[in-house]
């Protein structure tokens, strides 16, 4: 007796796999719970626990003495319990219960559909199906805030790869928790004075870059090296370090004569760009009218701005480079508080010296560090 009862279970089983291709077949049925398992484990794992549930369901309330139809389990609660469980949300214990919960609804609306469907002699086929999908559906998409339930938003046809995208999505980018900046020039720099230099990068300018182009020889200008020009970094492009909107710019500041430095202006020629709010990024000390932007330009990554020159408080040419929480002004000083950020090939973080990643060189003088940087 019970042999036959459990072969008779079985036998339900498959024919309710196979309804869902509108089958009466319990070797279709067979043919695709083998596949099922192979594609998804866990669609298979809800297909198991749609039956069992919903069969429970009807030993508690006796609504069928005969047992649910095949049918309407295959084509409806099997099927709903597997596109809300896994398919439409990202599988978790959380979808599991809303599949349970699903069960019953559906349970309600075949045993009210069939009733008012048959007045007139109809099948209900998967009706109860799309009901109770589009329900929780949009159900779901009329929360305010997601939390840990979360819909499929890039649909891979496979429980387990949606799982893997969105873990993998959440985990890995950082792109998605940090604006990204690019460093505000092209080629290989050195950065001659990092975070609370020695020089001039202390108290409220502490957290600054200053940068220079240096030769095999690590020297920052050829042969003699008596005027401005023969400077590497001098009159070469300096860019926009992110897309934003220029908010300040000084362009008429004179380039000092090599040794010299302009302490009234002492910023020199500089522009100031926001990138988000409470985000501002500024390069300084750069050559008189080369300046090509305007406050209320937008700007993008990697657009000009102007050229390295040798304006403010600046004895050689050389680029300076921060970024802060607050604008002031570009000739006054900028509040210092905590920022961390994210650049291409460069991690810099509040309170932190610059470190070198994926493989940038790094060199050792005077007991400073300096530091190769790359774009």
């Amino acid at each position: 007796m019970k042999l036959y009862s459990l072969t008779a279970l079985f036998s339900v089983v498959f024919r309710a796999l196979s309804a869902v291709l509108f089958q009466n077949s319990v070797l279709a049925g067979i043919i695709i719970s083998i596949g099922l398992l192979i594609h998804s484990r866990i669609n298979f794992s809800l297909l198991v626990l749609a039956f069992m549930s919903a069969c429970l369901l009807n030993n508690l309330t006796s609504t069928y003495a005969d047992g649910i139809s095949y049918y309407h389990l295959g084509s409806n609660m099997i099927m709903a319990a597997g596109a809300i469980g896994s398919f439409f949300l990202i599988p978790s214990v959380r979808s599991y219960l809303w599949a349970l919960v699903s069960i019953p609804i559906s349970f309600l609306l075949i045993n009210g559909l069939s009733r008012l469907f048959g007045v007139y002699d109809l099948p209900i086929f998967s009706l109860p199906f799309c009901i109770v999908t589009l329900l929780f559906l949009c159900f779901f998409r009329l929360r305010i805030s997601a939390g840990k339930l979360q819909l499929t938003i890039l649909q891979h046809y496979s429980p387990e790869r949606n799982l893997y995208q969105y873990l993998n999505g959440k985990e890995r980018p950082g792109d998605l928790n940090y604006f990204n900046l690019n460093l505000p020039f092209m080629g290989v720099w050195t950065v001659s004075q990092g975070y609370d230099g020695s020089i001039t990068h202390k108290a409220d300018w502490g957290k600054a870059l200053d940068f220079v182009i240096e030769d095999e020889e690590h020297q920052t200008y050829k042969y003699p090296g008596t005027r401005l020009e023969h400077f590497y970094c001098y009159n070469k492009p300096v860019l926009a370090c992110g897309d934003g909107v220029v908010e300040e710019v000084v362009n008429h500041v004179e380039d000092n004569a090599l040794g010299e430095v302009n302490t009234i202006e002492n910023w020199g020629n500089s522009v100031v760009i926001k990138h988000l709010t409470g985000l501002y990024s500024k390069v300084s000390h750069l050559k008189k009218n080369s300046i090509k932007v305007k406050p209320g330009d937008f700007v993008k990554q990697g657009d000009m701005l102007g050229m390295c020159g040798n304006s403010g408080r600046s004895p050689e040419p050389h680029l300076h480079f921060q970024c802060k929480q607050r604008l002031l002004s570009a000739q006054k000083h900028w509040r210092t508080r905590l920022l961390i950020m994210s650049i291409r090939k460069i991690s810099i973080t509040s309170c932190a010296a610059l470190k070198p990643r994926r493989g940038n060189a790094t060199k050792y003088r005077n007991h400073q560090h300096y530091y190769k940087a790359s774009l």
